[in-house]
C-alpha cells in the first residue's frame, strides 16, 4: 500500500539541497542589493555562485530522485501490486 510505503531517502536529500539553494540565492540577492563597495559586492557574488553550485547538486538529486521514484514504481508493478 502507498500510504504505509517507506519513501526513498533521495527524496529527504533533494529537498534538503534545495531549501539550502533557495536560501543561499535570497541571502545573495539580499547582499548584492546592500553592497556600497566593491568588497562587498565580490562577496555577495561568490554567495551567488555558491548558490548555483547548491542549484546543481539539487538538480542531480533532483534526476535521483526520480530515478529511484520510478524505481520503486516498477517494482510495485513487477510484484503485481
Amino acid at each position: 500500500r502507498w500510504t504505509t510505503a517507506l519513501a526513498p531517502s533521495v527524496i529527504g536529500w533533494w529537498w534538503g539541497f534545495w531549501l539550502i539553494d533557495n536560501w543561499m540565492s535570497i541571502a545573495a540577492l539580499g547582499a548584492l542589493v546592500r553592497a556600497d563597495s566593491v568588497v562587498e559586492l565580490q562577496t555577495a557574488l561568490v554567495g551567488h555562485a555558491a548558490s548555483h553550485v547548491t542549484g546543481v547538486i539539487s538538480a542531480l538529486t533532483a534526476i535521483a530522485m526520480v530515478k529511484a521514484v520510478h524505481a520503486a514504481q516498477c517494482a510495485t508493478v513487477e510484484r503485481g501490486g
